[in-house]
């Protein structure tokens, strides 16, 4: 939150449906902003990530950017050894981060088709699945640095609005 943004919040609740309109409309553009360089900062293997960045309006002024792929978290905050959480981000993460009611077999079985799509030779897929299933993968944060790059500009331009 920027400093003073709460004085904002309040004047545009009591601000005219169509100052609220223009507000709403920035809202929505900062979250298209967001989910566009989500889109472009999450790690491409299969598309399936990429494409599960969507918006959704919540009401008005209030917009959300979600990645629905059962894999979002797992690859923006890591797992196992290798999971790196923002202390302001923990107990949001700490949802994603109980079972998943994944057998291992399932991951096992996952893991591998991600072996045979690298194109890594097939007698090297146990020694990667062991590895991941006792390391963990790195984080590869995308969504949440989308966030924090485009909040402050987000917050200025709806300050403007305001403040004309």
């Amino acid at each position: 939150m920027v400093k003073g943004f709460n004085i904002y919040a309040k004047d545009l609740k009591n601000a005219s449906k169509t100052l609220r309109a223009v507000a709403d409309a920035e809202t929505a553009a900062s979250a298209e902003i967001i989910a566009r360089a989500a889109r472009l900062r999450a790690p491409l293997n299969d598309g399936t990530l990429r494409d599960s960045i969507q918006t959704d309006k919540i009401s008005e002024g209030k917009h959300a950017v979600n990645a629905s792929a059962a894999h979002a978290a797992y690859i923006e905050f890591g797992t196992r050894k290798r999971t790196q959480i923002p202390a302001n981000l923990a107990e949001y993460a700490a949802q994603f981060h109980k079972t998943t009611g994944r057998s291992s077999e399932e991951a096992k079985l996952e893991i591998y088709e991600w072996c045979r799509k690298q194109g890594i030779p097939e007698e090297r897929w146990f020694g990667i699945f062991i590895s991941i299933m006792i390391n963990g993968i790195k984080a590869q944060p995308f969504l949440f640095p989308s966030v924090a790059e485009e909040e402050p500009r987000f917050y200025e331009r709806l300050k403007n609005i305001l403040d004309n």
